[in-house]
């Protein structure tokens, strides 16, 4: 029997609302002021119009309550196009499936997924009845056969039967919705009230929802209170998209209303106002109430401030509600965005913010500029910005977003003419799409949760106020600028973290686990990592619209940083040619996903994957991307191994990708564009029923083939680096089939660690020693079992595993008397800077792949050979076609002189099994050939002046 909302919630559990759902927030709505609001009429705001945004047709569009995605229904051939909503541990949506051949029953209705799925199922026993998740909560508004009602769903794989389709044996859900929810909105005599628009927080805690003939209810999914609020209320003769909006701020302390048919009213709700549902008496639409909620009329405030003032739609709170953006149309003006702010009734932040960009730069780290190494001359310091490369410490939060102030954003801001105090970057090196883009940002600690260590939820929460004051990235979800500023574009990169590309290829230049070039299943691994992609950048893409509607977006894709031809890698890029290919496919497949994510969710691709040209690893070129280094910080706990730098665009590479981006953009710049013809919006994604299916390299595409299994890229591990005989395996799993095996192994010599159970849940926390047999270095975590639905599924990581202390690296040195660490030392150093090259992050490139120093009088010069590579030197000639390729025998190689006759050394490097040093080769025939060559040409070119010279002083 369903429970009813009267006065407030009643819910069957309320810790499975708090664990399973998320709902959690840092302060209770209790605690918020019941003071004088901000939003007054003692205190009116002052309104900001952005000239910029006026447009006689510019319509408003709603924002959509769903995301249009192509998935697969249980054993479906082809995919269905879903209407999808997803949550913490669920999803759920309408489908149309494209098979006329199917059952009527089929082609149309409702699906829902859970976990780990990857694919959707058929949910049975709502195919007469219409419901929509709201966003960012479990509240439906769905039909009761007569009009739309509001119910919420707490805890919905407990509310759901597993069947098996009797025609195909296809997995299906069944559930009756309208007689299970958990909770309703219902006035005292139990009868489920009408509702019309609903507003839910970006953490899914507090709701605003109208109440039809009522007026504006409030509801706190986490205290269980629930009461009307203020009598506003729209038509219920007018429910066209431009007739009712709702919007409630992020701390649930502010509602606002608009449209044609509802009057522009922002509410500030305490704890002290509004009335109970169980009074039947204030429940009645046509009274006034009793207690009602401090109000501000903003239609008389349009109607003095704008001039023939018609109405406003869509209204935006920024962070904290103190400002709200909102469009504004006139009868002579059109539509043009404006921002309100009031003053706060806190204390000031050190800054005024301003709440217009022209232009945000968001991202990981290929926009932060990580890789920009180079040291001022006058401060002797790297060009990162402050706040962005900070050890930190005690009450500071350590802080490595590495934004460098020669990051392309900065340099586009100047190609086009962009001013400096009209753009900002919150790019953050590391930075998760799962993570850290668009998620709940009341319960997030930070990237890689950085501000854990202060400690108090109340110092946190200032860090983080800072932060969006002052641009510091890090501490809060990226879309949170979006949202406070509103920028006129956006760039941003992102993907290739949640992959875990970045971390393979540290392994594998490290000489670590690198299956992923030369197996099937190191292949299909990756494959599936990367393409797993495309429905969580498309739901990033849409979100961040929907924070900021009149901002452009601009998504890049990343720039190609190997040469998958040449291979003069030099001591600090330990890749083979088999490595180098699947770099370059990873970096092709993360591309064509972003692109077909783009292209679905409506927002601008722009490709840089040649921007580097041949400016790359091991092409022999001076490069534009630095190599693998050392953190140069080796302690007993041993943090960070790997310099995070390492395989990044410099400074001269982030000059060439803003030149790409110039160059897409043509004579357009970032925040000067034309707006989709038939919206009027700055997205303009597909057709719903078109299907965009991202191109598979084949290097990826034959080994994924036939393979059901989902390998998914997760971080289960609380640590990447794990110390034998201090440190255990702490694996942390949720969302898999209940009461289900997971085999735990470690990859690339496949070692079985044990087989663990899940709970009656579908969780798993364990701690598993790591064996002393497992070698150090880098290895690949991998938990097989199956998801809530059944499907095959493989959890993987890249985990560093240590030996003991004095030698974690296990090569029988201590590690006080190496160069490197889990990577040979080269004995070079290039750029005489006291660092091996094998690790050193400013050496693109070795001895090997440079021309090489000659003595004068010296006819040839023996190079390093490492181990595995075998080196052809070729002697170009005076002439194209002439070319003298020489390889010693023993493996030992002759780079000649080419003094005498102007031409160059250069060399290239193929894989072979050699283990050789090279050796003095004064003496090598061929270096005496060329001697006499040399000597030969310079005798005759002296003759050949003495000739001239003689005939010119006979002339005269």
């Amino acid at each position: 029997m369903k429970k009813l909302l009267k006065g407030c919630i009643v819910v069957a559990a309320v810790g499975t609302l708090l664990t399973a759902v998320g709902f959690q927030a840092l302060g209770s709505f209790s605690a918020q002021a019941s003071g004088g609001s901000i939003w007054s009429t003692t205190n009116p705001p002052t309104m900001t119009v952005d000239e910029r945004q006026k447009s006689y047709e510019f319509p408003y569009v709603p924002p959509a309550e769903c995301s249009r995605e192509k998935i697969y229904l249980g054993n479906d051939p082809i995919r269905s196009s879903v209407c999808l909503v997803e949550r913490d541990g669920w999803r759920f949506g309408k489908y149309s499936y494209p098979n006329l051949v199917a059952a009527a029953a089929d082609r149309s209705g409702y699906a829902i997924g859970f976990g780990q799925d990857t694919k959707m199922y058929r949910l049975r026993g709502l195919e007469h009845q219409s419901a929509m998740l709201g966003p960012n909560t479990n509240a439906f508004r769905q039909s009761n056969g007569y009009y739309d009602v509001l119910s919420v769903l707490l805890n919905p794989e407990s509310k759901v039967q597993k069947i098996t389709n009797s025609t195909n044996g296809a997995v299906e859900y069944r559930y009756n919705w309208l007689n299970n929810p958990d909770v309703v909105l219902a006035d005292p005599a139990g009868h489920d009230l009408r509702v019309g628009v609903m507003a839910v927080t970006p953490n899914g805690r507090w709701l605003a929802v109208e109440a039809i003939g009522r007026g504006i209810v409030f509801v706190d999914l986490k205290t269980e209170e629930i009461k009307l609020v203020s009598r506003a209320r729209g038509s219920s003769s007018n429910r066209g998209h431009l007739a009712q909006h709702i919007a409630i701020s992020d701390n649930g302390r502010y509602i606002v209303t608009a449209g044609m048919s509802m009057r522009e009213t922002v509410i500030s709700v305490t704890k002290n106002c509004g009335v109970q549902l169980s009074d039947d008496e204030q429940l009645h639409g046509g009274r006034p109430l009793s207690n009602p909620c401090e109000e501000l009329d903003l239609w008389s405030y349009f109607q003095h401030n704008v001039d023939t003032y018609a109405h406003a739609v869509f209204p935006v709170f920024g962070a904290g509600g103190t400002t709200l953006n909102i469009n504004v149309f006139s009868y002579t003006d059109g539509a043009q965005w404006v921002t309100l702010k009031t003053g706060d009734d806190n204390p000031p932040l050190p800054t005024e913010p301003v709440f217009h960009l022209d232009y945000l730069a968001l991202g990981d780290s290929y926009s932060s500029g990580e890789g920009d190494t180079e040291k001022d001359l006058l401060t002797g310091q790297k060009y990162y910005l402050p706040h962005t490369d900070t050890e930190g410490g005690g009450t500071v939060p350590k802080e490595k977003c590495h934004i460098s102030s020669r990051s392309y954003p900065f340099v586009l801001t100047k190609m086009m003419g962009i001013a400096n105090t009209r753009m900002e970057s919150v790019a953050c090196s590391g930075a998760l799409v799962s993570k850290d883009y668009a998620q709940d940002n009341e319960d997030y600690y930070g990237q890689g949760e950085r501000l854990k260590a202060l400690g108090s939820d109340g110092m946190i929460e200032a860090y983080k106020a800072d932060a969006l004051n002052e641009f510091i990235p890090g501490r809060n979800q990226q879309i949170e600028f979006v949202r406070e500023y509103q920028p006129k574009a956006i760039t941003l990169t992102g993907g290739g973290n949640d992959a875990g590309f970045g971390k393979v290829a540290i392994a594998c230049a490290s000489g670590g686990a690198c299956d992923f070039s030369n197996t099937t299943e190191g292949k299909t691994r990756l494959g599936k990592a990367i393409g797993n992609q495309y429905g969580h950048l498309a739901s990033l893409y849409r979100d961040l619209h929907e924070a900021s509607r009149h901002t452009k977006i601009y998504v890049l894709g990343y720039p190609q940083f190997f040469s998958e031809e040449h291979g003069l890698c030099g001591a600090n890029v330990r890749f083979n040619q088999e490595e180098r290919i699947m770099a370059r496919a990873a970096v092709t497949y993360m591309n064509n996903v972003i692109e077909a994510a783009a292209e679905t969710a409506g927002v601008e691709y722009i490709d840089i994957e040649q921007s580097l040209g041949e400016n790359i690893l091991c092409s022999g070129q001076e490069s534009y991307v630095t190599g693998l280094a050392m953190s140069g910080k080796i302690t007993a706990d041993i943090p960070e191994l790997f310099s995070q730098e390492s395989f990044h665009p410099n400074a001269k590479g982030h000059q060439k990708i803003a030149e790409a981006v110039r160059a897409a953009l043509g004579d357009t710049r970032l925040d000067e564009y034309e707006y989709c013809n038939t919206t009027g919006e700055t997205n303009c994604p597909i057709a719903w029923w078109l299907d965009v299916e991202p191109e598979v390299p084949d290097f990826f595409a034959e080994a994924m083939s036939g393979d059901a299994t989902n390998y998914v890229h997760s971080e289960v591990l609380d640590k990447n680096i794990i110390q034998k005989g201090k440190d255990t395996l702490r694996i942390e799993l949720e969302g898999l089939k209940p009461n289900t095996a997971v085999s735990v192994w470690l990859f690339s010599s496949p070692t079985n660690l044990g087989i663990y159970t899940t709970d009656v849940s579908g969780n798993l926390s364990m701690d598993i020693p790591i064996p002393e047999n497992i070698p150090a270095g880098a290895h690949t975590l991998q938990l097989e079992s199956e998801t809530f639905s059944d499907e095959p599924i493989a959890l993987w990581q890249i985990v560093w595993v240590a030996g003991r202390e004095g030698d974690i690296d296990e090569d029988g040195s201590q590690d006080t008397s190496q160069a490197c660490l889990f990577t040979q030392d080269s004995g070079l150093d290039h750029d005489k800077d006291g660092v091996d090259d094998a690790c050193d992050l400013e050496v693109e490139r070795s001895e090997l792949a440079s021309e090489p120093e000659l003595p004068s009088d010296t006819t040839g010069q023996s190079v390093e050979v490492y181990p595995g590579e075998k080196v052809k030197v070729e002697e170009k000639l005076e002439e194209d076609s002439q070319k003298v390729s020489l390889v010693d025998d023993l493996g030992v190689v002759p780079v000649l002189s080419s003094k005498g006759i102007g031409s160059q050394v250069y060399a290239t490097a193929d894989v072979a099994d050699a283990d050789i040093k090279g050796e003095n080769t004064e003496n090598h025939p061929l270096g005496v050939l060329y001697i006499v060559l040399g000597i030969g040409a310079l005798t005759m070119l002296l003759l050949l002046l003495k000739g001239v010279a003689s005939s010119f002083i006979a002339d005269r």
